[in-house]
């Protein structure tokens, strides 16, 4: 069965939950009121308060959009990795029926051979009754009736090679059982391992599942965020343009009134010339009257302030910051990570554990032996698939590689051969690589 055509067509049957619609009114947090400024210098002050306002509201939508951006993405992973979860328990489903359909052959040809052992068996012994029956008379008829010394030695040599015969039979029926037993015992361990793989992908996929419902959710509550944020932004453009207007006008009353001002102050300036004038006239003629007259003059002084200002420059400075670059375990090969692997062979298998000695599943026996070395791998066997580059086929494998199966990994330590966590059953052992077959190959170290 092949892995890539299996997630295609899962894929096709995914769809993302569609988002709620949105409320037709939403509460916002800053409501539109009446403008209730008097004067343009209010209006004005109003008009920064709503500018503010319509800032925090465009700023949380774009805060709102970005986390809705990065619920988006871990969508898509999830869904990555759930569309992986299913057509690993699809191959294994399939791979464990093919091995239900080997192991009932196994136990018919078990049935056979141990059938044609017991009819040979059977056989032997009544050839052997027979000749016990007869008597030494009967054994010795066959030796007189020979027709020559040559002919008695090759009967006698017949009676011995009868029995050398019926005994080699029966021990090849015995080898053909206890292979044929051999055979289907490995099949029961090979199906053992993959229904406690499958249980274990059924169990991550629900986690999956409600991982993804979440992100749904999340993603829906910052629809909603966004909707808020945009519709709060427009009512606060609107009643930015209410408070624009108001200050026209407003500016538009002060300059009239400034105007019926000056025009007053103008009319009473010329009102008080014209007074003055009029003063100045009848003061004139009074003292034309008298012998003498007197002037006064008035001067006026006027005075300019110069003043100085001073300028400062202020000078910025930007400094770089460079980060070390991740510095790997240097001078570790894969063979290191092998041999480090192959001396907790024997050691026990659990699910869900990550102990090389105590217990370990298949992905934490990987992650905990890269992890000794410094490497930082995924939980899972699905996870794991993205650590490290792609391998083309196991014939360019190397020491240290994961050889990845569906609901299953293992670490490559060449000649065609694996050690990983296998069943309970079995513990961590060797097996074949090609004991099954593979989705993809990964290298860690490169």
């Amino acid at each position: 069965m092949n892995f890539s055509r299996i997630t295609k067509s899962i894929r096709k049957g995914l769809k993302r939950s569609a988002v709620p619609a949105l409320c037709a009114a939403v509460l916002l947090a800053y409501p539109v009121v009446q403008v209730s400024a008097t004067t343009s210098a209010e209006v004005r002050q109003q008009e920064q308060q709503t500018q503010q306002q319509i800032n925090e509201a465009n700023s949380a939508a774009e805060s709102a959009q970005a986390s809705q951006n990065e619920v988006s993405s871990n969508i898509s992973y999830t869904n990555d990795q759930l569309v992986q979860n299913m057509a690993s328990i699809q191959m294994l489903e399939s791979e464990i029926a093919d091995l239900d359909t080997q192991i009932a052959e196994k136990q018919q040809e078990y049935d056979t051979a141990k059938d044609n052992e017991e009819k040979q068996y059977e056989s032997m012994k009544s050839r052997i009754k027979y000749l016990y029956e007869q008597g030494e008379d009967s054994y010795l008829s066959i030796l007189l009736t020979a027709t020559s010394f040559s002919d008695m030695l090759n009967k006698a040599a017949y009676v011995g090679q009868l029995y050398e015969y019926d005994q080699n039979m029966i021990d090849n029926y015995k080898k053909t059982q206890e292979e044929v037993a051999a055979a289907q015992q490995d099949l029961e361990d090979t199906k053992s391992e993959q229904e406690s793989e499958k249980v274990g992908l059924e169990e991550e996929q629900n986690n999956l599942n409600d991982q993804l419902a979440d992100l749904q959710a999340q993603y829906a509550d910052y629809e909603q965020k966004i909707a808020d944020a945009q519709a709060q932004a427009t009512q606060l453009a609107a009643k930015l343009e209410e408070q624009h207007q108001q200050e026209a006008q407003l500016e538009a009353k002060e300059e009239a009134e400034r105007q019926a001002a000056l025009a007053a102050a103008q009319k009473a300036a010329e009102e008080a010339k014209k007074k003055a004038q009029e003063e100045a006239a009848a003061a004139a003629s009074s003292a034309a009257a008298k012998s003498s007259s007197s002037s006064s003059s008035s001067s006026q002084t006027t005075s300019t302030t110069t003043t100085s200002s001073s300028s400062s420059e202020s000078t910025t400075s930007s400094s770089t910051t460079s980060s070390a670059p991740a510095v790997s375990s240097s001078g570790v090969s894969g063979s290191d990570v092998v041999n480090y692997a192959l001396q907790f062979v024997g050691n026990p298998y659990v699910y869900g554990g990550t102990s090389l000695t105590n217990g370990t599943d298949c992905s934490g026996f990987t992650m905990s032996v890269y992890a000794h070395f410094g490497y930082s791998l995924g939980r899972t066997d699905v996870a794991q698939r993205s650590n490290g580059i792609s391998v083309g086929s196991l014939a360019e494998a190397q020491p240290g590689d994961l050889i990845c199966y569906a609901g299953h990994v293992a670490l490559y330590i060449g000649n065609g051969m694996i050690v990983h966590a296998s069943n309970p059953s079995s513990g961590i052992k060797i097996s074949n690589a090609n004991y099954r077959a593979y989705v993809c190959i990964r290298r860690i170290i490169y």
